[in-house]
């Protein structure tokens, strides 16, 4: 039976791909974010502090700090990625710093309540049977009072979510879970996450009915994951989580570009990159073009627009270039509103034409049928009835072609 953890149904959730590079085909990322290393280091800080109180030690605030600085510089390595251009590691170090000096500050001396637990790992039975569960590892597990106790966890976000969205927070709610399968007689269970970053701490709790919806959520996930897993189905998905992942180099959405990284000294004939770069050529050229047939147009426009006025002016039909002529024609010619067009103006000149002692021979309507009929002596009343809907247009068109003596 699979064991299941909120980290990784979320990793499922996010990018199906990633899941299975890491959880099926088991491929460990060598890539450590910043943020991941700092966000570890200040938990074994705090983790730390709290092991000294629960046994009977009071850290001071330089002790406390002293074991962050050591556990940064123990652990920190070259291969740390940091990928927002202009920042250090001496940064997101002085960031940590920050957040254990406050958090120290804060709630010191510790003695909110009784800590029972500090990482403590829960197993999460998601049904009576057994059949789904989930592992969950607490940052601290304290007892409040008489039947009532307190999950904490510490958040290095950037960021700082409202109380509605903590209300609807999955992982502690686990936890508490969990938790209830662990000690027996809790009354109450107060979900606390300590945003470190802002010196501030949200506190939310969870009723029977919405820790029973919460299981059968999780069973759904967990049912789509091993549903995945039989079809083999786990398409990639492309998110502004890309640029954290450790799998880039492997995921068909982005492998082609290590690999153009790689031959770019020397790229193949037959090499992907040639293809693309080919098609973005052309691609550049058809806009550019277009571009300079738009303009063409518009000027040729210009001259037709003179060569009409020219010719109406001297009453011809014809005129002469030197290897070609333009040919001018004239056209008068019924508009009506069209349903699409002017679906009021429509209405109203169907309302009119059914009155009319015509209407027999326009009831297959069509728009080609009244025109002919409005040009007949018969459709004079009509044109005057119509008069404010249907009105005629002259239009003028210049066709350019060869001279007939080319011809």
């Amino acid at each position: 039976m699979a064991i299941y953890s909120h980290s990784k149904i979320g990793t499922y959730e996010s990018c199906p791909q990633k899941y299975k590079f890491q959880y099926i085909d088991k491929i460990k990322g060598d890539i450590e974010s910043v943020e991941a290393f700092l966000g570890s280091r200040v938990h074994e800080a705090l983790e730390h502090l709290y092991k000294c109180v629960r046994n009977g030690r009071l850290l001071s605030e330089e002790e406390t700090l002293a074991f962050y600085e050591s556990a940064w510089e123990t652990n920190w390595s070259v291969d740390v990625q940091i990928v927002e251009s202009g920042l250090r590691a001496e940064h997101y170090r002085k960031i940590g710093r920050q957040c254990v000096q406050d958090y120290y500050r804060h709630y010191q001396p510790f003695n909110q309540g009784r800590i029972l637990d500090t990482e403590k790992r829960l197993t999460i039975k998601l049904d009576a049977e057994g059949r789904h569960q989930m592992v969950g590892y607490v940052d601290r597990i304290d007892k409040a009072g008489d039947g009532v106790f307190e999950i904490h966890d510490y958040k290095n976000n950037r960021t700082l979510p409202s109380q509605a969205e903590k209300d609807k927070d999955r992982q502690l709610a686990l936890y508490e879970i969990g938790l209830r399968e662990y000690i027996t007689g809790i009354k109450q269970v107060v979900l606390i996450w300590h945003f470190l970053r802002f010196d501030q701490e949200i506190r939310s709790r969870r009723s029977d009915k919405e820790l029973k919806q919460l299981r059968a959520t999780m069973v759904g996930q967990i049912q789509k994951i091993e549903s995945a897993v039989k079809q083999n189905d786990f398409p990639p998905h492309e998110s502004n989580l890309c640029n954290w992942c450790e799998y880039r180099p492997l995921c068909p959405l982005w492998k082609h570009l290590y690999a153009v990284e790689e031959k770019a000294a020397k790229p193949k004939p037959d090499d992907g990159t040639t293809l693309v770069n080919q098609l973005t050529s052309l691609d550049r050229r058809r806009k550019k073009l277009l571009e300079q047939a738009g303009v063409l147009e518009e000027e040729m426009d210009t001259v037709k627009e003179a060569i009409i006025q020219y010719a109406r002016k001297r009453k011809l039909e014809r005129l002469f270039g030197a290897d070609r002529q333009a040919t001018i024609s004239h056209k008068v010619e019924w508009s009506i509103p069209t349903k699409g067009g002017d679906s009021d103006g429509y209405e109203q000149m169907i309302a009119v034409l059914r009155k009319s002692p015509l209407w027999p021979e326009l009831m297959d309507f069509s728009a080609a049928k009244l025109k002919e009929l409005l040009d007949t002596p018969e459709g004079r009343k009509l044109r005057v009835t119509l008069r404010k809907l249907v009105q005629q247009e002259e239009t003028w068109r210049v066709s350019l072609r060869k001279k007939q003596e080319e011809e």
